[in-house]
């Protein structure tokens, strides 16, 4: 999942101070979100979907490639 979030931030010209300032966490912390090397709970994958503009179940089910192509075509 955290490949699948990096590529829709990067996908939609947003950086990782960006998401995190939204998240209300510092880019370091943000940085292990996409990394893989913290643990996301379900409220926090929430609102990244939301600041995303994708569906929370499309982030835990489509792949990274599927997800990029769906969201790059518009």
């Amino acid at each position: 999942m955290p490949l699948k979030i990096r590529r829709l931030r990067e996908l939609k010209n947003l950086t990782q101070e960006h998401l995190a300032d939204q998240l209300g966490i510092s880019r370091r912390a943000y940085g292990k979100i996409e990394s893989g090397h913290t643990q996301l709970t379900l409220s926090r994958l929430d609102k990244i979907s939301t600041i995303l503009g994708c569906p929370t179940e499309a982030l835990l089910t489509s792949s990274a490639e599927d997800l990029y192509l769906k969201y790059k075509q518009g």
